[in-house]
């Protein structure tokens, strides 16, 4: 399959590939599996008319470093994506850099990380775990193939006497940025029975009419 600057296949039973009437050029193979990394990346190479060519790979289990992001009050957060920063010599091109978001009981799973240093980078936050804001003061984790580090959890940082909101960090930058320009709604959210803040509801400010809901009956 693929088109005239692209084409993909899948190995068979027993791991063989083949791509048939290439045309002469040079070309460049990457290989993907889910929980694997190549041992090392292929040089771009060139194929003459009528060439026949045999590129093996091999592959090797990859790592994982996996925890959660929680607000100040323990409570899980979703959407908040982490990076697997590589360090010096990790086999890997930019196009299998590991990223991954929070679910919604605040999970994050970098997985298929190939063995190597690494820093994990929580970007919405700007922190690096566990707790720093500069890569030198950073954790360095060694990953080693087959096998997960776990229990990373980190806690999103709140200025003193900042609100409980899990992304206090974030909304208070905005806030800096738009207060002198216009107004401000602002509010809270909590469970109706147990009246615990919830966090990382979606609030969405929409104009009457444009896109949103009608007017409300006889406002007309």
């Amino acid at each position: 399959e693929g088109t005239d600057d692209k084409r993909t296949t899948t190995t068979d039973r027993d791991g063989n590939y083949t791509f048939e009437n290439v045309p002469p050029g040079r070309f460049a193979l990457t290989f993907e599996k889910a929980g694997f990394c190549p041992l090392s990346t292929l040089p771009s190479f060139p194929v003459a008319a009528g060439a026949r060519l045999s590129l093996d790979q091999l592959m090797q289990r990859g790592g994982a470093l996996e925890g959660r992001m929680l607000n100040r009050l323990g409570q899980p957060l979703g959407q908040f994506r982490f990076r697997a920063e590589p360090i010096d010599h990790v086999s890997m091109d930019k196009s299998q850099l590991r990223t991954a978001a929070t679910d919604d009981l605040g999970r994050f799973r970098l997985h298929t990380l190939a063995p190597g240093k690494y820093r994990l980078d929580a970007a919405d936050v700007g922190r690096y775990y566990p707790n720093s804001e500069t890569r030198e003061e950073a954790m360095v984790f060694d990953v080693i193939s087959g096998e997960t580090i776990g229990g990373l959890d980190m806690v999103v940082p709140e200025p003193e006497g900042g609100s409980e909101s899990g992304r206090s960090v974030v909304a208070e930058r905005a806030r800096d940025q738009t207060s002198r320009y216009g107004g401000e709604i602002s509010g809270r959210i909590r469970e109706s029975g147990s009246r615990q803040p919830i966090a990382d509801a979606l609030v969405v400010l929409t104009v009457p009419g444009i896109g949103g809901l009608p007017p409300p009956r006889g406002a007309e």
